[in-house]
């Protein structure tokens, strides 16, 4: 395979053991070769034997990995990856769907570039994937998500768009195809989409980070869905100076959806705006980690019932728990 660098990236896997109150959170852990330079992972269930799976996209240049897959053994243990290779380098992010409403879990993926910045990976149903279609629908995508966003039982696609300033909303056709209809106009620099039904009335609406510009603050733009797929003009909050990634969730348990934004500015914090029924968010609250954040989950960590933060820095290598 004279095609494959000689030099490989790897990811830690850590595994949580049986817990006693004196003993660490994680075991040790494991680690895996995957191609170069690995930007962006998933996990999910894609042989459909209850194990989860893991996904992850290459940010490399003359490279043929561009998309590894490693399929859990059933104890935590993943196979050897199996590379995938695009035709397209410098893949972003990904976001994982059945595209083609056949039971199983395909994937979507971005990539920086003026063209086919828009890749689906459809799955066989065993963990392999065909590439399906490449779509040229904005200007150096950074990030992607999946939702149903019309009237139809089809997952479409929504991308968030740096250079060209947009978000581009992809119909599914019926059968995991897709027509870029609708474009939204956002503030520059893109850099992360999602979605949640903010105000409750059953559709899915959309929510994208702004970095702006290097000299003016940066935003949360709130896309409420009309109901079929298209979106009224966002409503901007203020979000920190460079905001990296935004999630959706309901922090305060209050039955309304909040948002959780990474600020990637050297000062970092993670910003949290809290939602409300009508879709209104309070200016955010402000939690130093104390270095640029990149990147923020939500998950219960401790199992109390509540969601808690995680978020990756860019400067010192660690995370931060909240």
């Amino acid at each position: 395979m004279k095609h494959l660098r000689l030099t490989f990236s790897y990811i830690w896997v850590l595994l949580t053991p049986a817990l006693l109150l004196s003993e660490p959170l994680f075991d040790h852990k494991t680690e895996y070769p995957v191609g170069s330079a690995p930007i962006d992972i998933i996990a999910a269930d894609f042989t459909g034997d209850g194990y989860a799976d893991l996904a992850l996209t290459n940010f490399t240049y003359g490279s043929s990995i561009d998309l590894s897959i490693l399929i859990n053994q059933g104890d935590g243990t993943f196979t050897d990856y199996t590379y995938y290779s695009t035709g397209r380098n410098y893949l972003r992010a990904m976001t994982a769907a059945d595209l083609d409403n056949d039971g199983d879990i395909d994937l979507a993926l971005a990539r920086a570039g003026g063209t086919y910045n828009v890749i689906t990976m459809l799955n066989d149903g065993n963990g392999t994937f065909q590439l399906s279609q490449t779509y040229d629908a904005g200007d150096n995508a950074l990030s992607i998500c999946a939702y149903r966003l019309n009237t139809d039982n089809w997952i479409d696609l929504a991308v968030a768009y740096e250079e060209s300033n947009d978000v581009a909303v992809l119909f599914n056709n019926g059968d995991g195809t897709y027509t870029d209809t609708p474009h939204f106009a956002c503030g520059p620099w893109a850099t992360s989409i999602t979605g949640g039904d903010f105000n409750k009335d059953g559709a899915v609406d959309l929510v994208v980070t702004n970095a702006v510009s290097a000299f003016d603050p940066g935003r949360v733009s709130v896309y409420l869905n009309t109901g079929n797929g298209t979106f009224w003009d966002s409503v901007n909050y203020p979000a920190g100076n460079q905001p990296y990634s935004v999630i959706a969730g309901d922090f305060d348990d209050d039955d309304n959806l909040d948002l959780a934004v990474a600020d990637g500015d050297y000062d970092g914090y993670v910003l949290v705006l809290f939602g409300s029924d009508n879709a209104v968010f309070q200016d955010p609250v402000s939690y130093d980690i104390g270095h640029n954040a990149l990147d923020v989950i939500a998950a219960d960590l401790d199992n109390n019932g509540s969601l808690d933060l995680v978020a990756g820095t860019g400067s010192d290598s660690s995370i931060v728990i909240f």
